[in-house]
């Protein structure tokens, strides 16, 4: 499989995170809007060969940015300072390191190498704000009593190029068996109605600003997941290294098969865990009975990107 990178433009507010697994719903969607149910049912059965795989989508990171690795925990000497207790705390506060790093792939990954990177660059991209919200009586036109309650938008900040101000960039990474076109298409479809919640309040709107093909690093004897995953029965992950989550799915609003929208829960790993490289470009699966709609698939894949891992000294 060939491995794409996709721009893509936040142009408004979000209220739902921009996952993988979140997208590819989206794109099932479309695929369903535009050729039928039939062809999304042939969708599905084609990745039952690693060989026919249509796409495999990554977390959406800042521009220039991916997961901040799990790496081996190093222990503080006692000759250390406050300060640079201080200067630890302050880097766990971020969620993602500089691509180069990584995609370079010219020194060994380390706590040191990324706490110096993120010394010398601020990633920071985006701001969480909560916004009061009112439920309405529909019969009284009246609020009920207690009815404010708070959501959470994430805003991105606005980059600026040539004394102009341009939507913030996201960086998506996808693995896939089909060809730019193809893989645009889908995309387009995806986001077509916007993203996530409150679509019809104007959260949500995307634009696919460029897809390349991009080459990760042949080298090194760790892996990184850049998604939400969960592994398949027979994936053997050494010196697997994680966070993990509890992911409650939802159908999208705009055609439900189902009078039931909520998926069952499911436990993940989050993006940013690491395990020892045996070969694989992805790691994952797309899940089955996960809904009561026995026709209802989730993305529990995450495409790797492998690193070297600086070993540890006593």
């Amino acid at each position: 499989m060939k491995t794409f990178k996709i721009q893509v433009e936040v142009k408004s507010p979000l209220l739902t995170p921009l996952h993988g697994d979140t997208l590819f719903g989206h794109l099932c969607w479309g695929i369903v809007r535009h050729e039928g149910e039939d062809a999304l049912q042939e969708f599905f059965l084609k990745y039952k060969d690693v060989n026919t795989i249509p796409i495999i989508l990554s977390n959406a990171f800042p521009e220039d940015t991916i997961p901040y690795p799990q790496l081996s925990p190093s222990m503080l000497k006692e000759t250390d300072n406050i300060e640079e207790y201080k200067l630890r705390k302050k880097e766990k506060k971020y969620s993602c390191i500089p691509a180069e790093l990584i995609l370079n792939n010219n020194q060994k990954i380390s706590r040191e190498t990324i706490h110096n990177s993120v010394r010398e660059k601020t990633i920071e991209s985006y701001r969480a704000c909560s916004r009061l919200r009112n439920k309405i009586n529909r019969l009284s036109n009246t609020t009920f009593e207690d009815s404010v309650y708070p959501v959470e938008e994430i805003w991105y900040f606005e980059r600026y190029k040539n004394g102009k101000s341009l939507p913030a960039l996201l960086d998506i990474y996808a693995l896939s068996n089909e060809n730019e076109n193809r893989i645009e298409e889908l995309l387009e479809w995806a986001i077509e109605t916007g993203y996530g919640a409150d679509k019809s309040l104007g959260y949500g709107i995307l634009n696919i600003k460029g897809i390349e093909e991009v080459f990760f690093p042949e080298t090194g004897n760790r892996c990184m997941a850049l998604g939400h995953f969960v592994p398949e029965k027979n994936e053997n992950l050494k010196n697997l290294k994680a966070d993990v989550f509890t992911k409650y799915g939802k159908l999208s609003g705009d055609k439900l098969l189902s009078s039931n929208p909520f998926k069952k829960p499911i436990v993940m790993y989050r993006e940013g865990a690491t395990f020892d490289f045996s070969g694989q470009q992805f790691v994952g699966t797309l899940l089955k009975d996960v809904h009561a709609d026995n026709r209802i698939r989730h993305h529990a894949f995450a495409p790797l990107i492998r690193f070297t891992e600086e070993e540890k000294t006593s």
